[in-house]
Parts: structure tokens; C-alpha cells; sequence
């Protein structure tokens, strides 16, 4: 018997044994390698685990309610051979589910998941193929057509909004910043209804991507284009969250998201949950509430994972295609700092720029060269910091 507590300190175990006892022929190895690629991260691994141990039949059934990761387990299990496990079940037509869609917190085949609406072009009940400037639903015969060209539409847009902006910097704006024809037609018909969106009211733009021609037009030498305030602080800063479907800066939004922690009470942003889904902050997550400075606190076991190389439950330092590394396994290759220029020394590569790191830039606080918040430096140079949210950019473009 599978018990909570397992599934929190060893989840692909757990996920595994269960795997296992609905499919014998399996083998544990192969099992575990299939979690490991579906199941992410620790959080993740930890609600698929607690998930199948409260409900292992969904195993053999295929029928929701169920997560889709544990649909994506079944798939994958299914491709690697699986005669056990049984597919997902579409929860409307009964039919076997190949790819996965949900909507709740039931699967459901392609064709029942999409469902038909009345075309606001002729009226009938069809499939959705578009949508027009106001979103309303078309079909595939009625496309919502505007013969007018939308790159010369946004530039008319703009140099109205702005005439003494050069209409070479306004087309050279556009194209750094607007890549696909699609996306530089929604633009221009939102700019058209809505031209304050470049004079102040850009919080409330429905797409990252107008904040994004707005700072190229603002570095072009726009006069009338502003750069949008947070609604909420009213600090002109980078405007990376939504929220109540405005742009809010990355400040605003942990702190709409603030909890108390279920351990030490703080109210804060939650860092990830426990095996009981209550909030964490980020010293908790891997720390015991003790009167203690953060580097002295006692490592929680919970969050300790056996490293693959010695064996060791430590910290996870790195995860590997063998599985997690702890700090004392993962030794720093001799590279070329990129951000102070030293050379020869220990450097982890950065997740977000690919570019080695020395240890002291890595921990270095610096003021955001682009947004001017004092940050955590995570690129860029000494003379020129970046913090997380301008070293990349967001994860959707639109």
C-alpha cells in the first residue's frame, strides 16, 4: 500500500511500483525512464505520484476525471510497448485518445474537443477556422478579408500617433519586432481601434508584443509614444505579468500571489506546495523555520533526492539524462567568465544565455541596466547587468 508520505520523498518510486503492479511484464527500468521524461519536475512528479495513489485504476480503465500528465504516462507507456495500461478514453464519444486534449478535468478526442460554433460570417454551426478583428468565430468559407496591406495600416497607425517620427525608424521598429504576417495583421487591426494603447494605456494591451514595438519605438526617438506605467505601482518598468487582464512588472504580480507559508506563517510568493498542496516560500521549500541565516538552516529530507553518481540524498544541484547531481557531483568546468572577463576560473554555464558564469557574477546584485531594478544579476556584463526578466525574453511572444 502506496502511502502519502512516499509519494512526496520518492515519487518516481511510487509512480513506478504502480506502474508496475498494473502491468507485470514491464519492466522497472524501462518504467522509470518513461517517468522521468514525462513526469518534470519535483512538483510535477509529486502530484502525478499522489495522483495514481489515490486513484491507481485509472491505470486499466483510461477514463478521467484524471491530470493530463498522467494521460501523457499512459501514451507514453502505450508507445514503449505497454499491453497493460489502457489508453485514455475520450470522456464524450468513448473513442481512444492519441494526442492529448483536456478541458476540466476530462480527456477528450480531437473532434469532440473542438467544439462547432455559429459563424458570425454566414450564420451556420461549423468548425472554427478564424477569427475576425472583433473575435467572433468564421469558418473556412467565410475569412474575415481586408484587402488593405497591414505593415503600411501600422505604419499609418503609428506616424499619426507620432508625426515626427521617421517613417524609416517606424519601419525598421516593425520589423525587429513583428515576425509573422498573422500576428502583424491582429496588430495592426488592435492598433487601429485602439491607438491610446501607444500613449499611456499599453498595460492593457491583450498582447506582450505591443509593449515590445512600443520600447522600440521609444529607443527610435518616439516623443508622443510612451512607455506604460504598472497599474499597480505606477513605476514604468518592464510589464512581463498579467492579471486581471492587465500588464503588471514581475513585483507587482508575487506580491498579488503572496500566501502564508504553511511552515513558518512568512507571506510570501509560493515557492512550490507540499505533499498536501499547501504553499511554500523559498526558504521552507528546502529549509527547516529554525532562527537560523538562510545558509545555516537544515536541509528538509523531503526535498533531498539520491544523486546518481555517489549515491548520496542530497541536494539536487543539476539533473542529468542518468537523473539528479548534487552540488559535490557536478564540479565547474575552467572557462572564461562571460560577464567579468575573468579567465581560468570555475564557471557554471547559465540556463537562460548558454554563457559560462563565474561564481561571484552568478551571486552578484546588480541594477538592471535595462529596467533599472535592483535584481540578481543573471547576464550581461559588469558595466552592463541584466536581470531574469531582460536577460530573456517572456515565454510567448503574443
Amino acid at each position: 500500500m502506496t502511502t502519502p508520505a512516499e509519494a512526496v520523498t520518492d515519487p518516481v518510486g511510487t509512480v513506478v511500483c504502480l506502474v508496475a503492479a498494473a502491468d507485470p511484464a514491464l519492466g522497472h527500468d524501462l518504467v522509470r525512464r518513461v517517468v522521468e521524461q514525462v513526469g518534470g519536475g519535483r512538483s510535477k512528479r509529486r502530484r502525478l505520484a499522489a495522483e495514481l495513489a489515490g486513484n491507481p485504476s485509472v491505470l486499466t480503465t483510461g477514463q478521467s476525471p484524471a491530470s493530463k500528465v498522467a494521460g501523457d504516462l499512459m501514451l507514453a507507456l502505450r508507445a514503449a510497448g505497454a499491453t497493460g495500461i489502457s489508453p485514455p478514453w475520450c470522456a464524450d464519444c468513448g473513442r481512444r485518445v492519441t494526442s492529448m486534449q483536456r478541458r476540466g478535468e476530462h480527456w477528450y478526442c480531437a473532434p469532440c474537443f473542438v467544439r462547432p460554433e455559429e459563424c458570425a460570417g454566414c450564420g451556420n454551426t461549423r468548425q472554427v477556422a478564424f477569427r475576425d478583428r472583433q473575435g467572433r468565430p468564421r469558418c473556412s468559407k467565410c475569412p474575415d478579408r481586408d484587402t488593405r496591406d497591414p505593415f503600411l495600416a501600422l505604419v499609418g497607425v503609428i506616424t499619426m500617433t507620432d508625426p515626427g517620427l521617421p517613417a524609416e525608424a517606424v519601419t525598421a521598429a516593425i520589423e525587429a519586432t513583428v515576425t509573422k504576417q498573422a500576428h502583424l495583421q491582429k496588430l495592426a487591426w488592435l492598433l487601429q481601434d485602439k491607438p491610446e494603447l501607444l500613449t499611456g494605456d499599453g498595460a492593457k494591451a491583450p498582447f506582450p508584443v505591443v509593449l515590445r514595438l512600443i520600447d522600440a519605438l521609444c529607443e527610435a526617438g518616439a516623443a508622443r509614444i510612451r512607455r506604460p506605467a504598472c497599474p499597480r505601482c505606477r513605476r514604468v518598468i518592464r510589464l512581463s505579468k498579467q492579471r486581471d487582464g492587465l500588464r503588471i512588472c514581475r513585483s507587482c504580480c508575487a506580491r498579488a500571489r503572496a500566501v502564508p507559508c504553511a511552515k513558518c506563517g512568512t507571506v510570501r510568493e509560493p515557492a512550490a506546495r507540499d505533499g498536501q498542496g499547501r504553499p511554500l516560500c523559498p526558504y521552507c521549500l528546502v529549509s527547516d523555520p529554525v532562527p537560523l541565516c538562510p545558509y545555516c538552516l537544515v536541509s528538509d529530507p523531503v526535498n533531498l533526492e539520491e544523486c546518481v553518481r555517489c549515491q548520496r540524498r542530497r541536494q539536487v544541484s543539476t539533473r542529468t539524462s542518468q537523473g539528479p547531481v548534487c552540488a559535490t557531483c557536478n564540479p565547474r568546468d575552467i572557462l572564461t567568465c562571460s560577464s567579468c572577463g575573468r579567465t581560468a576560473v570555475p564557471c557554471t554555464v547559465s540556463r537562460i544565455t548558454g554563457q559560462p558564469r563565474c561564481g561571484a557574477c552568478a551571486r552578484s546584485w546588480a541594477r538592471c541596466s535595462t529596467c533599472g531594478q535592483l535584481a540578481p544579476a543573471r547576464a550581461g556584463t559588469r558595466d552592463a547587468p541584466l536581470c531574469g526578466d531582460c536577460a530573456v525574453p517572456g515565454p510567448d511572444f503574443f
